[in-house]
């Protein structure tokens, strides 16, 4: 990150090179018939970017926008999952037409993103592993997948799960996944076009 302000031709070329190989995969991908692609890139910390949206724009945009438009031009979705507080540049991520975003929970303002994106924002994820999953009861973790159904699903464009994988303990699964079914029961009843 340094070298990015430091000597930013050199990380240019860097990144260039990353995403010249990256390019490379995306068309073995696409000529073995993959589904879906995803992209995993962390360009947050908790509370913010790890750069600039100024440097963000000008030396991963480009690239990263690239290689979606090669999985998009196969006629291929394209999921991005990336951690950390990605507020200052959601106006571009939503505008590069992802599939769905991977986004961290805990570090977004997630209701608020839908409610200014709308129908153009499919999250993946919703609920948080850091805050609810890991370290929550199963109660808690019950309450956070109704939430985040009513605040994140009411427009079907949720795909709920855990927004991060890491160790959660054993009766939080268990709950998360009693919660999701009850929860899909409640919806279906109530939203029955985005369940079919």
């Amino acid at each position: 990150m340094i070298g990015m302000v430091s000597e930013p031709k050199v990380s240019m070329a860097i990144l260039d090179r990353i995403t010249d190989w990256q390019v490379s995969a995306a068309d073995y991908f696409v000529r073995i018939g993959v589904d879906v692609a995803r992209i995993s890139d962390d360009y947050g910390a908790q509370n913010d970017l790890l750069v600039s949206p100024t440097l963000w724009r000008a030396m991963v945009k480009p690239r990263l926008a690239r290689l979606v438009a090669r999985y998009k031009s196969a006629g291929i979705p394209v999921v991005l999952h990336s951690c950390g507080n990605l507020t200052r540049i959601m106006d571009d991520l939503v505008d590069m037409d992802f599939a769905a975003l991977n986004i961290q929970s805990s570090a977004n303002d997630l209701p608020a993103m839908k409610k200014r994106y709308g129908r153009r924002l499919c999250i993946w994820g919703g609920l948080s592993t850091q805050t609810t999953l890991a370290t929550g009861t199963p109660e808690e973790v019950h309450r956070a997948v109704r939430q985040a159904m009513a605040e994140l699903g009411s427009d079907g464009r949720l795909i709920l799960e855990p927004d991060q994988v890491v160790r959660i303990p054993e009766a939080n699964l268990i709950a998360f996944s009693q919660a999701a079914q009850e929860s899909k029961r409640l919806f279906r009843s109530t939203h029955p076009p985005f369940l079919e």
